[in-house]
């Protein structure tokens, strides 16, 4: 829960960007990796950190939930639609983007996905 909070501030500046937001949103697929909020797009090098608005941090932890994925050790391929949070600045590793729209959670990894997608 610590993490959830911890990235709350996050979240309402991510659902503020998000309201004023006129980039295009594009598909992601990739393992997530929870403890840090960071997608690897399967099949690519690209990464990208993610944040959640705060409904959407829920429904993603429902989602984690109902897949038995809740342990943030265990692989996660996670799909949904991005929105690119502003400019990527030169100091940051990778371009921050807010997940938009339904989303799809699947235990393992993009090579080894295991049982059936939980989607909201």
């Amino acid at each position: 829960m610590s993490r959830l909070l911890r990235h709350s501030a996050g979240s309402v500046c991510a659902l503020l960007v998000l309201a004023c937001a006129h980039a295009e949103p594009f598909p992601v697929r990739g393992e997530f990796d929870r403890r840090d909020w960071i997608v690897h797009v399967c099949g690519s090098e690209l990464t990208y950190d993610v944040v959640f608005t705060s409904i959407g941090a829920f429904d993603f932890m429902e989602l984690e939930a109902e897949i038995g994925a809740s342990d943030p050790t265990v692989p996660v391929v996670f799909e949904f639609e991005a929105v690119p949070l502003g400019t990527k600045m030169p100091w940051k590793q990778r371009e921050t983007v807010g997940v938009q729209g339904p989303v799809r959670l699947t235990r393992g990894t993009c090579d080894a996905p295991e049982g059936q997608p939980s989607s909201r």
